[in-house]
């Protein structure tokens, strides 16, 4: 209520009071206790009067201390103005250290709104120190046709930061009207070939997939010989060049899902309706076999040039239980493999379907780790909720143990502690926001009646794949 009462004030005043909206607008910023929310739609109601009082507030209003959800919302409105009021807005915008998603959504709408000048103010954030920033700079360069996009791109393709690599990967892949720019992004990503690892080279793939139709493997020297006959003319033909052998590590396939990432967590549903058909033992078995073959899954790293084992971990879920394996991401060492497998064996089928609390554990250990058990009957505590705004965004350590793939098996749709249904899209919407950032891709496997529209909904938002198994 605290937040519909400004809102109705706004809404409430004709549109020639543009005195009356702005001192409505004032009103809202200048209570504390209005939620983030209340302050994103005072700006954008502001706007529609978009007059020199109206965007000096608007600019007033940008300031470190300012709520998140409104910066966004002044960057969007300022997209839709070519105006030297809302460049100001951009620009201050982009200067605020303080809020990443500022920044980044800055350079979106400097994209977006494409004024002489815009592509280069929105670029002047590629130094910038914050992953996330970056990788909405990433999504708005793919969606540029300016034809530097691709050569702004090039040096976010070799951060040190793994998910600001796969931002701009993503991007390069996208289809552009200008060929000679779209060949130059086709040229990149081969190149990257030789220098990355991991489920980063699937995604470069999946990029080369769609800009040229070809699916070559994961060495560059067949993409480079197709690359060079096509550009002097001769036939292209995918099946001309064979894959090429490599001593990169080959992928995990889990339920014919296949991912060349190092890096993985399974998280799999014993809840009670695994019951029926025995879904539990076929599936613990499956689960047995894979873990088998990590161990077996050991290829040269494509830096160091040494052995390189999966990392991986296992949680399962049931009722209020969410249990880990381990505590983190462990190498599949012999050792490992036997504890792995006697973890999987002495599951059993019980409770309901705890989707949501699940998926958040396994994101939380991506990307952070996990603290030690705090409560009996759990194998693992994730840690608590994040804030995408506060939370440090966590390079180093936490870059090299977390994981970039996971796959979620289940049999049905999340569902209440009484056994009712869940909200499946709110849940839904729940692991694609607090994955937005993460970039995790993740797999999922729907067994035997399983509610396909939700599997299927996390799995393409997330950049995954979707099996059904009978």
């Amino acid at each position: 209520m605290r937040r519909l009462l400004p809102l109705l004030l706004l809404a409430a005043l004709p549109l020639t009071a543009a005195s009356d909206r702005l001192q409505a607008f004032l009103k809202v910023m200048g209570n504390s206790a209005s939620s983030p929310e209340a302050r994103a739609d005072a700006v954008r109601a502001l706007a529609s009067s978009w007059d020199e009082e109206a965007t000096k507030a608007l600019l007033a209003a940008v300031k470190p201390s300012q709520a998140p959800e409104a910066l966004v919302a002044i960057t969007e409105v300022a997209a839709k103005h070519p105006d030297e009021g809302a460049t100001a807005m951009l620009k201050a915008c982009l200067g605020i250290k303080e809020a990443w998603r500022a920044r980044g959504s800055a350079a979106l709408a400097l994209v977006k709104r494409g004024r002489p000048g815009d592509f280069e103010l929105a670029c002047g954030l590629s130094t910038d120190k914050d992953g996330r920033a970056l990788q909405l700079l990433c999504e708005a360069l793919g969606m540029s046709d300016d034809p530097k996009a691709v050569e702004a791109l090039g040096p976010l393709l070799a951060h040190e930061d793994w998910r600001v690599r796969a931002s701009a990967i993503a991007a390069l892949g996208q289809p552009r009207k200008d060929k000679k720019a779209e060949q130059a992004a086709v040229q990149a990503l081969i190149a990257r070939l030789d220098q990355e690892k991991g489920r980063l080279v699937g995604d470069i793939l999946d990029a080369l997939k769609a800009l040229t139709g070809q699916e070559l493997g994961p060495d560059p020297k067949p993409w480079n010989a197709w690359r060079i006959t096509k550009r002097d003319g001769g036939q292209v033909l995918g099946a001309g060049f064979e894959e090429a052998k490599t001593s990169r590590p080959p992928p995990v396939s889990y339920h014919g899902v296949k991912t060349y990432s190092r890096r993985i967590i399974f998280v799999f549903d014993r809840t009670g309706s695994m019951q029926a058909g025995d879904h539990i033992g076929k599936e613990k078995k499956h689960l047995v076999e894979t873990i088998e073959a990590l161990a077996k899954s050991v290829g040269l790293d494509a830096y160091e040039k040494k052995p390189a084992p999966v990392s991986f971990n296992i949680i399962m879920f049931a009722g209020g239980t969410v249990e880990c394996w381990k505590d983190a991401l462990v190498p599949a060492t012999e050792e490992n493999r036997a504890s792995a497998i006697t973890f999987v064996n002495r599951q059993q089928a019980s409770g309901w379907t705890n989707t949501w609390d699940a998926m958040k554990t396994a994101l939380d250990m991506a990307t952070k780790g996990v603290k030690p058990p705090r409560k009996p009957g759990r194998g693992c505590e994730a840690e608590g909720a994040v804030d995408p705004d506060t939370e440090p965004y966590g390079y180093g350590k936490a870059l090299l143990e977390g994981a970039d793939t996971i796959f979620l098996l289940s049999d049905g749709v999340p569902s209440t502690p009484d056994g009712k249904p869940a909200d499946w899209t709110k849940v839904a919407e729940q692991i694609r926001d607090y994955n937005r950032n993460k970039r995790i891709v993740i797999h999922t496997v729907g067994v035997g009646e399983a509610f396909d529209v939700f599997m299927r909904r996390v799995a393409e938002e997330s950049g995954g794949t979707f099996t059904r198994l009978p």
